[in-house]
């Protein structure tokens, strides 16, 4: 497989999405391939046999794929306008089966913040009764799960940028986007003018979102000390959480001060703070008092 742009494991399952149409992958007797793709597609983990009967297709190279918790959805987002086949209303979304990659039916069309935009979504994923999106222009969203119903939105604007990479842990969602010391708009989902929007909130190539209470921002978390490897630099492209429950931010990121880096050199880290008071004191007793 070449030009592998998407990666994730459902079960046992290595779902990918890029630039290929053409898959191989087992070994000795479970060998097979290679077989005709639309440029996703989906190896069994345990030996790496792609799964002939799992057969959706896109026009263009998706750039995120995302399971759903109960594995029935794939969620794909790119540049793509064609989905099995069949020409998007709205390019750059679509949702298969994981059965057999069929367009799942009953959702409606999302809804981009600027109809005409030929910049790709760059990423989805669903968090329990919500999907949401990251993407062009500038853009940030929620949506039910059941019927794809647009609940929230945001934008970032001034000289914000196109959101690019989401993570969650503990009920918060973290995105980022290639966005210094900007503006982020709520319930705001039109680009390049954000109005109307109900509030203003600062941002910084990375921001958090409170999911119990539909996707509001959370601004004491605001990173001020890194920024763009360059003036043209592209922000962070990918967000994970490791054992330690400490994000890494991916992408071409610097700290202040710091000099200058490759591009896509940059990593940050972000820690989680202690909020656990400590217990109270047991078997507390007298030894001494001065006079």
């Amino acid at each position: 497989v070449a030009d592998v742009r998407a990666m994730t494991i459902s079960g046992n399952w290595l779902y990918i999405g890029g630039n290929f149409t053409k898959v191989s992958g087992g070994y000795g007797t479970n060998a097979a391939g290679p077989i005709s793709v639309g440029r996703v597609a989906r190896l069994r983990l345990s030996d790496g046999r792609p799964d002939w009967t799992w057969l959706p297709t896109v026009d263009t190279s998706p750039w995120d794929v995302s399971i759903s918790a109960d594995a029935t959805r794939a969620y794909l987002v790119g540049s793509f306008g064609v989905l099995n086949g069949v020409t998007l209303t709205a390019k750059h979304l679509g949702v298969v089966n994981t059965t057999n990659g069929a367009t799942v039916t009953g959702l409606k069309t999302w809804k981009p913040s600027q109809p005409t935009a030929t910049d790709p979504s760059q990423a989805i994923m669903e968090y329990g009764d919500h999907v949401y999106v990251a993407g062009s222009q500038h853009s940030l969203q929620s949506y039910t799960r059941s019927d794809f119903t647009l609940e929230r939105a945001r934008t970032a604007q001034d000289g914000g940028g196109d959101f690019q990479a989401m993570a969650v842990k503990d009920g918060i969602l973290y995105a980022s986007c290639h966005c210094v010391t900007d503006w982020q708009f709520q319930d705001s989902n039109t680009y390049p003018d954000p109005t109307p929007y109900t509030r203003p909130d600062p941002i910084n190539l990375i921001a958090a979102y409170d999911t119990t209470t539909n996707q509001s921002a959370l601004p004491e978390f605001h990173p001020t000390k890194i920024r763009l490897g360059g003036a043209g630099g592209t922000g962070a492209f990918a967000l994970f959480f490791d054992s330690n429950n400490c994000m890494w931010a991916g992408g071409d990121l610097l700290r202040s001060g710091a000099t200058s880096l490759d591009y896509y050199g940059g990593y940050e880290k972000f820690c989680q703070r202690d909020v656990t008071a400590p217990p109270t004191p047991t078997n507390v007793r007298e030894i001494g008092r001065a006079h």
